[in-house]
C-alpha cells in the first residue's frame, strides 16, 4: 500500500485538537446548566448531558475526520500491470540550475520557464524514454531514462537553483554524464536536449557534443534569456532583495550565449532552438524537429500500478459523519440506540 499525497497525512495532528475542543465544549455546557438550573429542575426542564453518549459522538467525528484525511491522501493498494510501449528513442534533458537561471528576463524566471517548456515536451513524448540531468557545478542525474512521466514530473517540480552543487556552469560535464548514462543500443535513436542560458565555465561543451555525435547521440540546444543586453541576477534573502555581484563588487549581468549553443548543436549533429525571451512551445518544436528521432524496434514494458482506493475511505468517513449528526449527547434525546 502507498499514498498518492502522503503529505496530507500530517493533518492527523488535528485529531487531538478536535478531541480537546469537544471535551471543553461538553464541560462548558455541563457547568452552564449546573450554574443556572439545579439538579431537580434539570430532570424536568432539560435533557441531561451524558458523558458516554458525548464520548461516542466525539469518537464518530474523529473517525470521520480520519477517514476523510486518508481519502485525501489517495491510498493505493491492489496491484495491476500496465503495458507501456517504448517507441525506440531515448532522450536526456539537461537542465541548467546555475544562479543565472534565476534571472527574470522571462517570467517568472529563466528556470521556471524552462521547467514549463519541459512539461510541454513531455506531452508529446508518447512512449519515448526520457531522463533528467541538472547541472551548475557538478552535474547530477535526477531521473534515469524512463517512460514514467509521473516520476519525471515529481522530480522536475522540486528543482531550483539550489538543487545542484555550485561552481559555475559546466555544460560539458553534463553532456558527458548523459553520454555515460545512455545505453549502448544501436537500434535506438538517442538524443540530448540541453536547456540553458548558455554561459559556460571552461568545461569544453563543444568537444563533449562532438564525442556524443561520434556515438550517434544527437545534441540539441535551447537558449533561455536575453542575448543582447543581459539582465541582473536577483538574490533574495528573507524579505531583502539584492542583485548578484562579482568579486570586485560590480553587479553581474547575465546574457544568453547563443553563439556557443549554436556551436554545440552543430558539433553534436543536432539543432539549435533560440527560445530567448519569447514564448516558445517546446512541444511544437518536438513535433517539427525532435520527433524525427523515432525509429528502431518498439519495446513493450510492463509497469506495476496500484489501484486508487480512496472511495472506500470516503464512504467510511460519511458513515461516521452521519453517526456524529444522529447521535445525541443528551439522555432523553432520540439516538441510534433507541
Amino acid at each position: 500500500m502507498n499514498w498518492g499525497n502522503p503529505g496530507i497525512l500530517s493533518l492527523i495532528w488535528l485529531e487531538p485538537v478536535i478531541a480537546a475542543l469537544a471535551y471543553y465544549s461538553f464541560r462548558s455546557r455541563k457547568k452552564a446548566l449546573n450554574r443556572f438550573i439545579d439538579q431537580d429542575a434539570q430532570k424536568r426542564l432539560a435533557p441531561q448531558l451524558s458523558g458516554i453518549r458525548a464520548t461516542f459522538k466525539t469518537l464518530s467525528l474523529l473517525l470521520a475526520v480520519t477517514f476523510f484525511i486518508f481519502a485525501l491522501a489517495c491510498p493505493r493498494f491492489g496491484v495491476y500491470y500496465e503495458q507501456i510501449q517504448s517507441r525506440g528513442a531515448d532522450m536526456f534533458i539537461l537542465l541548467d540550475t546555475s544562479k543565472s537561471m534565476d534571472a527574470q528576463d522571462v517570467m517568472p524566471s529563466r528556470l521556471e520557464r524552462a521547467k514549463t517548456d519541459c512539461l510541454d515536451l513531455l506531452r508529446e513524448l508518447k512512449g519515448e524514454r526520457v531522463g533528467l540531468i541538472i547541472f551548475a557545478g557538478k552535474p547530477l542525474l535526477k531521473v534515469p531514462l524512463t517512460t514514467d512521466q509521473g516520476f519525471f514530473k515529481r522530480a522536475l517540480k522540486d528543482i531550483n537553483t539550489q538543487s545542484a552543487s555550485r561552481g559555475g556552469t559546466l555544460m560539458g560535464d553534463a553532456i558527458r554524464l548523459a553520454i555515460e548514462s545512455m545505453p549502448e543500443q544501436s537500434d535506438r535513436d538517442r538524443a540530448i536536449l540541453l536547456i540553458t542560458d548558455g554561459e559556460d565555465h571552461e568545461s569544453l561543451p563543444v568537444e563533449a557534443a562532438a564525442e556524443a555525435a561520434k556515438r550517434k547521440i544527437h545534441v540539441f540546444t535551447m537558449s533561455i534569456g536575453d542575448a543582447k543586453e543581459g539582465i541582473r541576477i536577483p538574490v533574495v534573502e528573507g524579505r531583502n532583495k539584492s542583485y548578484l555581484k562579482d568579486k570586485s563588487g560590480q553587479e553581474v549581468f547575465s546574457k544568453a550565449d547563443e553563439a556557443l549553443l549554436q556551436q554545440i548543436a552543430q558539433a553534436g549533429d543536432g539543432v539549435y532552438i533560440p527560445a530567448g525571451t519569447k514564448n516558445y512551445d517546446l512541444g511544437q518544436v518536438y513535433k517539427d524537429t525532435l520527433s524525427k528521432l523515432k525509429h528502431g524496434t518498439d519495446d513493450v514494458e510492463e509497469r506495476i500500478r496500484y489501484r486508487e482506493q480512496y472511495q472506500w475511505f470516503l464512504a467510511a468517513g460519511f458513515v461516521f459523519l452521519t453517526a456524529f449528526v444522529l447521535i445525541s449527547d443528551r439522555k432523553r434525546a432520540f439516538t441510534l440506540a433507541n
